[in-house]
């Protein structure tokens, strides 16, 4: 399915504008999202329009709204298509309007008149992004092993910090060329190209967007082998971070272990940046992260930033926090788009290590390594004041309150079940990429089509009131999914079972005794959930094969569940075919001899037969025999799950 076609806005014939609407469903306090980017591609099908002519409204205020367009085409005069970018945000039950149109609106928004600027200063090229700095390097021959990296410094208010370069390893570097992709009141973009010794390159996509408080930093390495040793790296200069945050792994994830003497939550007792991390065996086949050590923070953390490690093995993560407590600075990295990470390894388990980026801290300076091996990826780099890490903390009691008031349960309850520890790095990540509102505003979240019949005859779940209640703010369950994807404080594939266990025969049971606002946001999150599920944060398909076999099952096997309680909705052929893929991959590729560099027994399943396949099998029975009711294709009867 081609999506750029299936998302496409179109200015038809007659039309005086184009309406974009923006709407949560959902209407749960922790559900809020930021200020963020939109991206629309329109075609404009009458003659005599021109981009000077446009105006973007905002239909509340009637104030003009900034806009940029890019990928422009015109018939020479007039457009015919271009991608549309504003910024929105979406809080809790709200809705959100703006119209494209040729009429101009009352006075300008004040975001209207800051604009974004780049400067060259010397051999490097500066971007203003309101607040946020970011040097990159001009073009310029090199003809060394060592260039200038693609993010050289990063500023705010307290002066320039870092000094990245690229490393050729073995090769030698010949020039870097730089080049303007777009510039505009809401972003700038430029392309810098590497191109080593022998003819392999590096083409690194910086996008400073404005009054972001991190920078997008796109990556392709072609023609560079792992072996060459290329790399980008970063030694922070004129940071001196005092303590690290990636999760709490190997230790409790209860925040309540982690509160200081003062009692505030944003006084948890935080990692130091140079205290060593006691790793130890996990007892899992394969060991994951090795056998027990002792971290050495001088040499290599023992956390590093990637797209996937199983659950309860969490040495990998999608994000990572420094920050230096004295002079309030905080310094983060992020996947900004786990689509757009590709190492070409088609790894199990877990993310092969040869693009997750690694960290030191050496002699009072942090060190940033992101090795350049063929493959693609796509991160954020934050910079910005520690108060916003404390933010996000407070931020958890303010949305405590809200729950216990709008589902009437009490207080004590809904802080316990919100308080988890974060930062304001990790709420990019989720907010910015797992959630990112560009991405959700596509999503169709409402349902008016047919129903199943009511199937299930008993469950845990005595009343539409309980189902509510335990849906919308229990420790359990999709509603965790505002807390983080893959992340224990948040939802795992394995926070899947409570839909099998309860929820699915609880909504097919109790529905009919739900008001009509309740049944649509119970929809709304059980919707959320599916395209969650489909994607590839909570279990990888597409680029490896991700995690123990039950535990991709919990993950997977909710699709064809969904798409039979929602047998109408456009993408419910395409989950249940999703659900068959894991399948297949799984039998496939779970069949395999001894892997002694995972320090894995060889057999025909990757787990004990007399302990996990039971875990695999049921809800991935669940999930065939809900399907075989929607559409009568058995799913499970292939060769490849043959014992």
């Amino acid at each position: 399915m081609d999506d750029t076609i299936q998302l496409r806005k179109y200015w038809r014939r007659g039309a005086t504008g184009i309406t974009f609407k923006l709407k949560d469903e959902l209407h749960h306090p922790q559900f809020c999202w930021p200020r963020t980017l939109l991206s629309y591609p329109l075609i404009f099908e009458p003659e005599g329009i021109r981009a000077d002519q446009l105006h973007l409204i905002d239909q509340e205020t009637g104030k003009e709204v900034p806009f940029q367009l890019t990928e422009q085409q015109t018939n020479g005069i007039d457009l015919v298509s271009a991608r549309l970018h504003f910024f929105s945000d979406l809080p809790s039950g709200a809705t959100r309007c703006f119209r494209l149109q040729r009429e101009r609106g009352k006075e300008e928004q004040q975001e209207t008149r800051d604009k974004m600027r780049a400067e060259v200063e010397g051999e490097t090229i500066v971007l203003y992004a309101g607040a946020l700095q970011v040097r990159i390097p001009a073009s310029q021959t090199v003809s060394a092993q060592i260039a200038p990296g693609p993010i050289i410094q990063m500023k705010r208010e307290h002066g320039w910090i870092g000094n990245g370069t690229v490393q050729g390893g073995r090769l030698g570097i010949c020039s870097l060329e730089t080049r303007q992709i777009e510039i505009g009141p809401l972003f700038v973009t430029y392309q810098i190209r590497y191109h080593f010794v022998g003819g392999a390159t590096y083409t690194a996509t910086v996008r400073a967007i404005l009054n972001y408080d991190f920078v997008e930093l796109s990556e392709q390495m072609q023609d560079l082998e792992q072996q060459a040793g290329a790399s980008m790296q970063i030694a922070w200069d004129k940071f001196s971070p005092t303590h690290r945050f990636s999760s709490t792994w190997p230790g409790s994830q209860q925040a309540s272990d982690y509160v200081a003497p003062e009692g505030e939550p944003e006084l948890y007792q935080w990692r130091a940046i140079d205290d060593p991390i006691v790793v130890g065996y996990n007892g899992e086949d394969p060991a994951f992260f090795g056998r027990s050590r002792v971290e050495q923070p001088e040499e290599d953390f023992a956390f590093t930033v990637g797209p996937y490690a199983p659950s309860y093995a969490w040495n990998i993560r999608s994000h990572a926090t420094f920050w230096d407590r004295k002079n309030a600075e905080s310094l983060g990295v992020f996947i900004r788009n786990p689509d757009r990470w590709d190492d070409q390894a088609y790894a199990l388990w877990a993310s092969a290590d040869i693009l997750q980026i690694h960290f030191r801290y050496k002699q009072g300076k942090l060190h940033w390594t992101c090795p350049l091996a063929n493959g693609t990826r796509q991160i954020g780099i934050a910079f910005y004041n520690h108060a916003k890490d404390l933010h996000v903390l407070k931020e958890q009691d303010r949305q405590a309150q809200e729950l216990a008031e709008r589902y009437d349960i009490p207080l004590s309850q809904a802080l316990t079940n919100t308080r988890y520890l974060t930062t304001y790095t990790r709420h990019l990540h989720h907010w910015y990429s797992t959630l990112n509102l560009d991405l959700v505003k596509d999503w169709i979240l409402t349902y008016s089509g047919t129903r199943p019949k009511v199937f299930f005859q008993e469950g845990q779940i005595n009343s539409a009131r309980q189902l509510w209640q335990k849906l919308f703010t229990g420790s359990e369950g999709p509603r965790l999914i505002a807390q983080g994807i893959n992340e224990l404080a948040g939802y795992l594939n394995i926070g899947q079972r409570p839909i099998y266990d309860y929820f699915l025969d609880g909504y097919n049971r109790h529905s009919a005794q739900l008001t009509t606002q309740q049944q649509a946001e119970v929809d709304a999150l059980f919707l959320l959930t599916a395209y969650i599920s489909a994607r590839e944060e909570i279990v990888l398909l597409l680029r490896m094969l991700g995690g123990h076999p039950n535990f991709m099952a919990d993950g997977k096997a909710v699709l064809p569940c969904f798409a039979w309680l929602y047998p109408d909705h456009t993408l419910a052929g395409e989950w249940r075919d999703i659900f068959e893929t894991f399948l297949t991959l799984v039998g496939t590729f779970h069949t395999r001899p001894e892997l002694p560099a995972l320090q894995a027994r060889g057999g025909r399943w990757t787990e004990s037969l007399a302990v996990y396949l039971w875990a695999f099998l049921r809800p991935v029975v669940s999930g065939n025999f809900l399907g075989l009711m929607t559409d009568e294709r058995n799913r499970c009867a292939q060769p490849f799950l043959g014992l």
